[in-house]
């Protein structure tokens, strides 16, 4: 399970009664949650189960993403660059994420392809140990992001405004969660539509 309400820090989502109604579509895929918080990018990906995610594109055409993949309950951060064409679907490719100057992140990251062909690496975290809540922690922190492969730096991005950015899709991603739950109800006696033969009810 996602643990949405540590990583938001006391911040509640009785504060947005937000929806995805609200959202304006920008795919049959995508909802919109925040067009630019601070230069970041928020939506709902409906392909993964309504995962919330972060997204911006910097100058030269380099991408950084991360958001909730609650249909896989991973979190997964996405890099690409446009010079980055001879990545191979179905490699993996090791790669090392680093947030200023901590402990670097790494993993085999898998590769994606975008219906322009342009292409990125995935990294996938899993929510056990806190490692997804840690990788957001510092990515809220830290000033700058970057990617290392085979011992060189192929990417090195600013973070400005990723402390509000990793708060707004957290509170999309738990004001999402609970709209799309199931309701539940508190009372023990009341019917819920299976067979009942209680003639009070």
């Amino acid at each position: 399970m996602i643990p949405l309400r540590n990583l938001l820090n006391g911040v509640t989502a009785s504060a947005f009664a937000c929806t995805l109604s609200c959202g304006a579509a920008v795919s049959q895929e995508t909802v919109t949650w925040k067009d630019d918080v601070k230069g970041w990018y928020i939506g709902v990906d409906r392909t993964v189960g309504n995962g919330c995610f972060l997204s911006s594109i910097f100058e030269g055409g380099s991408l950084f993403r991360m958001g909730y993949f609650p249909s896989d309950e991973v979190f997964r951060v996405m890099v690409g660059d446009d010079d980055w064409k001879s990545l191979e679907e179905g490699k993996l490719y090791p790669i090392e994420v680093k947030f200023g100057n901590l402990s670097p992140w790494t993993g085999n990251a898998s590769v994606f392809i975008w219906s322009d062909g342009d292409k990125s690496l995935v990294l996938s975290l899993p929510f056990e140990n806190d490692v997804a809540e840690n990788f957001i922690g510092e990515f809220k922190r830290m000033t700058t992001v970057a990617v290392n492969y085979e011992g060189q730096e192929i990417l090195k991005l600013s973070l400005k405004g990723s402390f509000a950015a990793a708060d707004e899709m957290l509170r999309c991603q738990l004001a999402v969660s609970e709209e799309t739950q199931p309701s539940t109800s508190s009372d023990p006696f009341s019917s819920n539509g299976s067979d009942n033969s209680d003639p009070f009810d």
